[in-house]
This record gives structure tokens, C-alpha cells and sequence, in this order.
């Protein structure tokens, strides 16, 4: 199911359109739901699915929702805190 998303994503990304960057970074928190079972026991890959899914609220250097950016962000330093030690939030 990951695969597909992912595709879905770029295409969407392709399209270079606000809306469509919208609906990608709705899949990417799809993606990265599935990615967090997935990777449980690799925090490092996590945390990468975790800066892709921050890249796709980004459309031509604006913030699409700048609240969730700042979670994801908050995400990613709880986990260098902890060392990934499997944080989840």
C-alpha cells in the first residue's frame, strides 16, 4: 500500500498546483501511518517518512499548514532528544 501512495504523491506533486499539494500531503499522512508499522523497530528511516512528509506541506516555499509543520518538526527533535528510541506522537 505504500508503494502506490507513493506514486500517487509524485504525481500529484507534478502537477504543481496548490490543491494537488494539498491532496499529496493528505496521502503523505496516509503514507506515513503505514510507515510508522512498517518501520517501528528503524527510527532513522522514520524519521526521514517523517521529513519527506514535511517537504509535501511545502508549495513554492510557503507552509500549506503551518501547524502541522511545526508537530512534524516538534516530532523530529523529540526523536534526536531520545535518540529514536521509538517515540511515537
Amino acid at each position: 500500500m505504500i508503494w502506490p501512495l507513493s506514486l500517487w504523491i509524485e504525481a500529484l506533486r507534478w502537477m504543481h498546483h496548490a490543491d494537488s499539494a494539498l491532496e499529496a500531503a493528505r496521502l503523505g499522512e496516509r503514507r506515513l501511518a503505514l510507515r510508522r508499522v512498517a518501520l517501528a523497530g528503524a527510527p532513522d528511516e522514520l524519521a526521514c517518512s517523517v521529513r519527506e512528509l514535511m517537504d509535501l506541506y511545502t508549495f513554492e516555499n510557503d507552509s500549506l499548514d503551518p501547524r502541522r509543520a511545526d508537530e512534524l518538526r516538534c516530532e523530529l527533535a523529540a526523536r534526536a532528544d531520545t535518540g529514536g528510541a521509538g517515540q511515537e506522537v
